[in-house]
């Protein structure tokens, strides 16, 4: 009887051993997994098109209205337009495991290549390429897709309006961040010179928080040219400048610009008449490579297209015909500094260039 029992302690302990044992291989291969998710970025393994969406209730409750322009301005650290080219992978946030539930848990961020078309807050450049980090991807799993509110995430080759944050957890630390409470689609392919609504609708509301602004028009012929910019600009400090031309005429207008890269803002000219060799350096197109090729635009009758140019005041390059030196750069002194600003087209009944200018009076301060 004794040698029964003994037998069937003897059991008993190496089934709790085995069981110790097993539970502490399988631990140690949820930790492994659970590490190597915080190790790096992971390739889709199919579109995300064949992810199926994971259903998840969520109340998130927002500090600010985001429906509210002027404040999801003033809560984002950066706002601009750009063209989701194509998904890098996926990173993992908040990794942790739970062996009670054998799971591990995760928040998926999507990471982007994107290109910045267009500016209205934060320090990015139009026309660079940047990483954008997006809240949602596929779970860790690689079973489902994990989204805000159940939406798909963004598409390649899409055009949004972001309102984005520099990331702070682990995964995405440094990193331009945005979620799908932070994301617009911009309808069709977004052309600078013609900015959509939406996104004129909160520059708008960025440019009158900051600054005062003072407005130009100039009506000559065909055209009709409108000039918006600061009243006063801080010593040292960029500023923007909006131009809008539009075909008031009842036929189409013609005229050509020096080269065919994108986005090099020769369409407006700003010039300093008592100062030939004096400009404003035009931020968005500093040492960017340009082709010479002319190329000849239209703009029919009625047709708009805008013009929005960040300029520092003064030369980033030298003092001549400038003010004091900040660093490597070398503002103008403050004072009023007369300026013109001239679009250039021909003329549909004679043939010939015509200019349509109008006076700008640069106040710094």
């Amino acid at each position: 009887m004794k040698k029964s029992v003994k037998r069937i302690l003897v059991v008993i302990l190496a089934v709790i051993i085995a069981s110790g044992a097993a539970f502490g291989i399988y631990a140690l291969s949820l930790n492994l997994k659970a590490e190597k998710l915080k190790s790096g970025r992971f390739e889709l393994e199919q579109p995300l098109s064949e992810y199926l969406i994971q259903e998840t209730q969520a109340v998130i409750d927002f500090a600010y209205d985001i429906y509210d322009k002027e404040k999801h301005m003033e809560n984002s650290e950066y706002v601009f337009v750009a063209k989701f080219n194509r998904i890098l992978g996926t990173v993992y946030s908040d990794v942790s495991v739970h062996l009670d539930r054998g799971k591990i848990y995760s928040t998926p961020f999507t990471v982007y290549e994107a290109k910045v078309k267009y500016v209205l807050k934060g320090e990015v450049k139009g026309g660079e390429t940047r990483e954008i980090y997006y809240r949602g991807g596929v779970t860790a799993d690689g079973k489902w897709l994990d989204t805000e509110f159940g939406g798909p995430l963004p598409e390649e080759g899409s055009t949004y309006l972001c309102f984005a944050f520099t990331g702070t957890g682990e995964g995405f630390e440094g990193e331009i961040c945005t979620t799908g409470t932070s994301l617009n689609t911009v309808i069709g392919d977004f052309d600078p010179a013609n900015v959509p609504e939406i996104v004129g609708e909160y520059e708008h509301v960025l440019s009158g928080r900051n600054e005062k602004m003072k407005k130009v028009t100039k009506i000559d012929g065909y055209i009709k040219l409108t000039v918006t910019y600061p009243e006063e600009i801080n010593s040292g400090k960029h500023f923007t400048l909006t131009a809008k031309v539009k075909n008031i005429g009842g036929e189409t207008v013609e005229y050509t610009l020096p080269t065919g890269t994108p986005d090099m803002h020769e369409e407006i000219k700003i010039k300093f008449p008592s100062k030939p060799y004096a400009y404003f350096t035009d931020l968005d197109t500093m040492n960017r490579m340009f082709t010479c090729d002319i190329v000849e635009k239209r703009l029919e009758p009625g047709e708009v297209f805008t013009e929005k140019i960040n300029f520092a005041p003064g030369s980033m390059f030298s003092p001549y015909n400038g003010g004091g030196k900040d660093g490597n750069d070398y503002y103008y002194d403050p004072g009023e500094y007369p300026a013109t600003a001239l679009f250039e087209y021909i003329s549909p009944e004679s043939g010939e260039y015509v200019d349509v200018s109008v006076n700008l009076l640069f106040r710094i301060v």
